[in-house]
């Protein structure tokens, strides 16, 4: 049975949902994505470059450490280019375009956030522009006979879809800049972990 609200509301507050759906979807994967990876906690980082310091890290490319997965999985695949390309030149313009990859594919998704993040407000706003027209047509349409019950049942889906298209809106924003600003300092970490390897690995 649907709620009477969600009635209420039209077509509008639907889409509502459905964006609403799709933000808590995307922004769960895109956090299961970031923990797997080890990008949303920066003591990985830090277990990172105590074990190139103890030199750990370089000895092989097949040992694996789930806690920094990316971070070490960035370090192998150096590895094994740094045998492939004795050219320091060539080894960093394979890493540079393995790098952009793995950064395009943790930012897959964060996209749609912010899209919804823009488009939820105006659906909202839309929403109450044909509630606002719907209630004074009704409204013209009683004549002389004015039941304020009409104008605000017209108010009052004017008002759920303004405040549907924000509630919405607000929590997909705040988890796109979350997002986006962890995926700078991963941006930033993985710039460190090439530098650190071009110049520890022997040409």
């Amino acid at each position: 049975m649907i709620p009477q609200w969600v009635d209420q509301g039209g077509w509008s507050l639907w889409v509502l949902i459905a964006l609403s759906v799709i933000s808590v979807s995307i922004a769960t994967y895109k956090l299961a994505q970031f923990i797997w990876f080890g990008v949303a906690n920066s003591r990985y980082y830090t277990l990172w470059l105590e074990r190139l310091n103890t030199g750990t890290l370089l000895q092989t490319h097949s040992e694996k450490h789930s806690d920094v997965y990316l971070l070490n999985e960035i370090t192998n695949y150096a590895l094994i280019q740094s045998k492939n390309h004795g050219n320091k030149d060539d080894f960093e313009v394979v890493m540079e375009q393995y790098a952009t990859n793995k950064i395009e594919q943790m930012r897959g998704g964060l996209k749609a956030l912010e899209v919804i993040s823009m488009t939820a407000p105006l659906l909202g706003l839309l929403g109450t522009v044909l509630g606002m027209i719907n209630a004074f047509d009704q409204l013209k349409s009683s004549g002389m006979q004015v039941d304020p019950s009409i104008l605000s049942a017209g108010i009052s889906q004017a008002l759920l879809t303004t405040a549907a298209g924000l509630i919405v809106a607000l929590p997909a924003l705040s988890l796109w800049h979350l997002y986006e600003r962890m995926l700078a300092k991963a941006q930033r970490q993985i710039e460190t972990v090439l530098t650190e390897i071009s110049i520890r690995v022997q040409w």
